[in-house]
Order: structure tokens, then C-alpha cells, then sequence
């Protein structure tokens, strides 16, 4: 039988077959409104109901919108793996694979998420059989998982992705263990993901989240030698605190803020007793340091209309935008709010759509081998041609050139 006869739900078969082979990792299957079609985990209704108490029935939905695969976890180091199925452009299902831990599952740190939740949504004996279940989770390194998740979402969507377009919907998110050769592994690779992390610390940028998610990707930290990894681990986090407070002060945090900020999660880091807690820790120090620097640089500069204008433009930048959107998106006529924001900014609203667009642009250019005209694409510019004329516009230089003078 061609390959190209093959229905995906056989294809789908096929691959949790395989993956069972070489890896006890459970498939599960959602419809488009996140109610559970099939599961290949013996203890099926406990961690559904796990995968719902958790958030992430609703949160899956949310991340389906982005085209993207993503990641979801809870603090003490469990993950689901999850990618996407479209016909004809709507979503039509999700495919889980998890839930999985880079290491042995502390049951009494998932027992202290679980009591810190509302009691009444939680039925004792179902917490129970949870706990009870958590022995058998697979344990995964998550470069492993994040191909195996590739190549589930190349199945679903017939589309080809790198590690840099997972997206992690997650404060748990942890460095994937990496191969010591290859692309991922060049100096330079990792010196550009670093410079792109701290860059939008510095300038409080909207694309802190794919400069963080590329980071770890791309470099599993500071190559301490020690024979402790809970050392090893720590002494990394330390140093990237430090790197990010300097990063804020250059954007503008005082540094009578930045200091006894940093102070704060370095003695968070070194109270930590294991490797659930500390992997807690970065992403949510990172953003707290970069949304203050935001908060900084917008605080007295423009009124809660802009602002709200501007934050929304930020974080939808990759959409098709127009000034009405914006205005109905933030509760403001869009006469009144598109004056505002020229009288403010100094900028069409559109013309500042479009200047965040490339900003976004120069960003996936240096830091991701995307090609150009998929970069356009995903801008939602309406072809290349236009993209470029509008880079070099901004820029006096292509897309093509700014890359290769990289």
C-alpha cells in the first residue's frame, strides 16, 4: 500500500505503537472540545481527570489557536507533550503524549501542589490513586520527547518543525538534555539565543517568551564541573539571575529594585532541596524582571488606552491586525483610540503594527533558520515580495542580507 493511502488514523496507530516499543510514553486523543477519544494509559480516568483538574483541558484549547506544539506541565516535573490537528483551518483534534518527568516523580512535592489547590475540587480518593499511580510515570529525557513531538506534529499537520517551534505554556519549563555536537550545540548558536534572552530583558520586548523557549532549547546552562547535579544546577540558575538583573538595570530598573530582586530568587534557588523545586524557578524569575522593565519603560510615557494598545499589539503580533481589532479587542472606539495613539506615540497605528512585525522579523531572522518567506507567513505579511519592501524600508537592508551579515 502507498505511503500516501494510509489514513493518519492508521498513521497515528502505527506511531504510539512505535513509541511503545522503545518507551512506555501514553497516547491520548482529544476532540476539538477537549473531551478524551481514546487513551492507551491503564490508568486512564485518573489522569484525565488529572489533566483537568491541572488546567490544561482548557489551556490545550488556548495553545491549539498558535498552530503550534506545545508543552504543559505542573511544578513538580510532570509534562504533556501536545500537538495539533486542523481541517480546514479549525481545529479538529488534539494528541497528548505524557504525562512524563525528566526524573523520578517526588511524590510529596505533587502532593503539595495538590494541597495547595481549592479542596473542594479535589476528591480524597481519587488523590489517592493519583499518588499511588505517579510510581509508574515514564521517566524521559525531554529532547526525546520534543522529537517525539515533532514528529507527531509533522503526522497531524504534514508540516516540518524544529525544537524552536515548541511552544512551552509552562513555569516548569527545563532545559532539554542536548547532544554535545550538532547545530544546537555551536558556540555560536548559543551565544545568539543568550544575546536574543537578555536583549529582551534590556528592551522589555514581546517576544521574551520565544527568547526564553529558544534559550533553553538551544543551551542547557553553565557547564559547571561538579559532581553534585543539584549543584551543577544550582550554581547555573545563580548565574543566570545574575546575567538577567544586569540585563533589567541596562533597560532601566533601578538598581535599588534589581538588587534585593536578585538577591530574592538566589536565596529561593539555594534553599531548594531538589530538582522539582528549582525547575520552578527560571521562567518565572525571568518574566518578573522583564515585565517590570516594561512597566518602567511605559509608566508616565503613555495613558492606559495606549498601553493597553500597545500590550495587546505585542502579544498578537503574528496575526493579521488592523486598527479596529485592537480598538474592539481593549474597549475603546476605534476614532478615539487611533487618535490617541498618534498623538501619543507619535505613529499611525498601523504603521506601529507593522513596525512591531519586523522588530519581530529581525528577531527570527538572527535567531531561528527559519526560511524568509516562512517568517513572512507566519507575520501573516501577505507574500514575500511585500515583506522584504517593507524590511528594507525599515532597515535600508533585505531580509536575505541582514541574515547572511549575521
Amino acid at each position: 500500500m502507498a505511503g500516501s493511502d494510509i489514513s493518519k488514523d492508521d498513521k497515528l496507530s502505527v506511531f504510539e505503537e512505535i513509541i511503545q516499543v522503545s518507551s512506555p510514553v501514553w497516547t491520548w486523543v482529544y476532540d476539538k472540545n477537549a473531551s478524551l477519544l481514546h487513551s492507551n494509559c491503564p490508568s486512564e480516568a485518573i489522569f484525565d481527570h488529572a489533566f483537568e483538574l491541572f488546567g490544561f483541558r482548557q489551556e490545550m484549547l488556548k495553545r491549539s489557536a498558535s498552530h503550534r506544539p506545545c508543552v504543559l506541565a505542573i511544578s513538580p516535573g510532570l509534562f504533556w507533550y501536545i500537538a495539533f490537528e486542523y481541517s480546514g483551518g479549525e481545529l479538529f483534534r488534539c494528541v497528548c503524549l505524557g504525562p512524563v518527568s525528566p526524573q523520578k516523580v517526588s511524590i510529596p512535592a505533587v502532593a503539595t501542589v495538590l494541597n495547595s489547590m481549592n479542596s473542594q475540587q479535589i476528591d480524597p480518593l481519587w488523590k489517592h490513586e493519583f499518588l499511588k499511580v505517579l510510581k509508574d510515570i515514564p521517566i524521559e529525557q525531554s529532547l526525546y520527547m520534543q522529537r517525539y513531538l515533532i514528529t507527531l506534529n509533522y503526522l497531524l499537520t504534514g508540516q516540518r518543525s524544529d525544537l524552536g517551534d515548541i511552544y512551552y505554556d509552562t513555569a516548569a519549563a527545563i532545559a532539554p538534555e542536548s547532544d554535545s555536537s550538532g547545530p544546537h550545540r555551536s558556540r555560536r548558536a548559543v551565544y545568539r539565543a543568550e544575546k536574543a534572552l537578555l536583549e529582551a530583558v534590556k528592551n522589555g520586548s514581546s517576544d521574551y517568551l520565544r527568547a526564553f523557549d529558544n534559550s533553553v532549547n538551544i543551551s542547557s546552562g553553565v557547564p559547571i564541573q561538579s559532581k553534585d547535579p543539584l549543584r551543577r544546577a544550582k550554581t547555573s540558575l545563580v548565574v543566570f539571575v545574575t546575567l538577567v538583573s544586569r540585563a533589567a538595570m541596562a533597560g532601566g530598573l533601578s538598581p535599588d529594585e534589581a538588587y534585593p530582586l536578585g538577591d530574592h530568587y538566589i536565596q529561593i534557588i539555594e534553599s531548594s532541596d531538589s530538582m522539582s523545586q528549582l525547575l520552578t524557578i527560571s521562567r518565572p524569575m525571568y518574566e518578573d524582571f522583564l515585565k517590570r522593565v516594561r512597566r518602567v519603560r511605559m509608566a508616565g510615557k503613555y495613558s492606559r488606552p495606549v498601553r493597553d494598545a500597545i500590550s495587546f499589539i505585542e502579544s498578537n503580533v503574528a496575526r493579521r491586525l488592523t486598527a479596529a481589532d485592537v480598538a474592539s479587542s481593549v474597549g475603546y472606539s476605534e476614532y478615539y483610540l487611533t487618535r490617541r495613539f498618534r498623538q501619543e506615540t507619535g505613529q499611525k497605528m498601523g504603521d506601529f503594527i507593522v513596525s512591531r512585525k519586523l522588530e519581530r522579523a529581525r528577531f527570527l531572522l538572527a535567531d531561528t533558520d527559519h526560511s524568509i518567506t516562512r517568517i513572512s507567513q507566519d507575520l501573516s505579511f501577505s507574500s514575500r515580495s511585500y515583506f522584504s519592501r517593507l524590511f528594507q524600508k525599515a532597515y535600508g537592508i533585505t531580509p536575505a542580507q541582514y541574515r547572511a551579515d549575521l
